[in-house]
């Protein structure tokens, strides 16, 4: 009897394994899509679990798509039979390193320029703007470790312009991400432009907290800008507007109106 159950495990554990080795790649757009609310996808998946390559493609939160990369994958155990998942992204024709563990994940240091949807896709109150332009993303740091994430990040925003407002361009942007644990901060700064911006915000265990976006229009581009940001904001004083935040009703502000008109950072 103990010899027959001895074999009975074994063949269990067989099957498993061969269900690992052999399933389609296609469960991992199931996961990825379950686990993202469906704003990541794996298209063209190829191969199995243990290893293949598809395309990942970002989506919308209402299932538009944004941008797609390349990507491969493979799974290899660490000491302790530990499975790791490691990735290969393709970002702007530069293989990015990712490994996903039992909850954790590291990538190394990558740039990637993104379309000008990205930003409505990260602050959906912004649609309104029709933004265009060349954001940028730098990412010096990713990971998640049971105490949460560690991440910081910048996204440069050269050339703004609104598609309501053609042959004008606001100006260039720098927004900054710092997050650690169950903690986060962005920041955003003007680094030239006739619409001067300021804006911060910070989060706690992914709970919008304090928040506050401001702008000041220069006299020269006034008479075109103010009824786009009439339309989108408050006006406190003659050519400076304060934006409300969804999500954050009665936030706190993190700084006073003068950081609309503080000093521009140098380049």
């Amino acid at each position: 009897m103990d010899r027959l159950l001895l074999r009975a495990g074994c063949a269990i554990v067989v099957l498993a394994l061969a269900l690992v080795l052999l399933a389609p790649a296609t469960w991992l757009d199931r996961a990825l899509a379950t686990r993202s609310a469906g704003q990541l996808r794996l298209l063209e998946a190829r191969g199995g679990l243990w290893h293949g390559a598809g395309r990942l493609q970002w989506r919308s939160p209402a299932g538009v798509p944004i941008a797609s990369w390349p990507v491969q994958w493979r799974v290899r155990p660490l000491p302790g039979l530990r499975p790791v998942l490691a990735l290969v992204l393709q970002l702007d024709a530069r293989d990015v390193a990712v490994e996903l563990g039992v909850g954790t994940l590291t990538a190394a240091p990558f740039e990637l320029a993104l379309p000008a949807e990205a930003l409505v896709a990260l602050w959906p109150h912004t649609a309104a703007l029709a933004l265009a332009g060349r954001p940028r993303l730098q990412v010096q740091a990713l990971a998640h470790e049971r105490g949460g994430w560690r991440v910081q990040a910048s996204i440069d925003w050269s050339e703004a312009r609104s598609r309501h407002l053609p042959g004008i361009v606001l100006g260039d942007y720098r927004i900054e991400v710092d997050a650690h644990g169950g903690s986060a901060r962005a920041r955003l700064v003007t680094r030239g432009g006739d619409l001067e911006l300021a804006g911060e915000a910070a989060w706690r265990e992914a709970r919008l907290e304090q928040a506050y976006l401001r702008a000041s229009v220069a006299p020269g581009v006034r008479e075109q800008l103010l009824p786009l940001l009439r339309e989108t904001g408050v006006e406190r004083a003659p050519g400076m507007f304060e934006f409300a935040l969804p999500g954050c009703p009665g936030c706190t502000p993190v700084a006073p109106l003068e950081a609309a008109t503080a000093a521009r950072p140098s380049r």
